[in-house]
């Protein structure tokens, strides 16, 4: 004859060897999920980045003289100093109430503006558009 208690022994120990199993099974892939490297948001990066190459060119009477006569080539010579390989950039000069905007299709182009003026005897402010985006 068939011991009753023996059979629900033997039943509690099975599931318990599935339960551990599963434990260790669920543990090694969270492991491996947590190192595995996940797409990096550099969102909050370039905006850190962009505000302080403007605030540089905001402070700098000569880049910002740039800025007034639109001399783009200096402005884009001191930004390339700053920004890391891994960027591309575009820097437009325009009139304070005008939007420009860059052709660069399939990238997440980041984009702030600051508006520059001279001094309270040449005031004609212009905004500086800095677009950047990843290669």
């Amino acid at each position: 004859m068939v011991n009753i208690n023996m059979i629900n022994k033997r039943a509690w120990i099975k599931i318990a060897e599935a339960s551990i199993a599963i434990m260790i099974i669920a543990s090694i892939l969270l492991f491996v999920y947590a190192k595995t490297p996940g797409r990096v948001d550099v969102s909050d990066y370039a905006y850190d980045l962009q505000t302080e190459i403007l605030q540089e060119i905001a402070s700098n009477s000569s880049l910002r003289n740039d800025v007034l006569v639109n001399n783009t080539v200096t402005l884009e010579a001191h930004i390339l100093g700053k920004l890391p390989d891994f960027f591309d950039f575009k820097v437009i000069v325009c009139d304070i109430d005008k939007y420009p905007g860059v052709d660069v299709v399939g990238k997440d182009i980041f984009v702030e503006d600051r508006i520059i003026s001279g001094d309270l005897d040449n005031y004609g402010p212009m905004k500086l558009r800095f677009f950047i985006w990843q290669k």
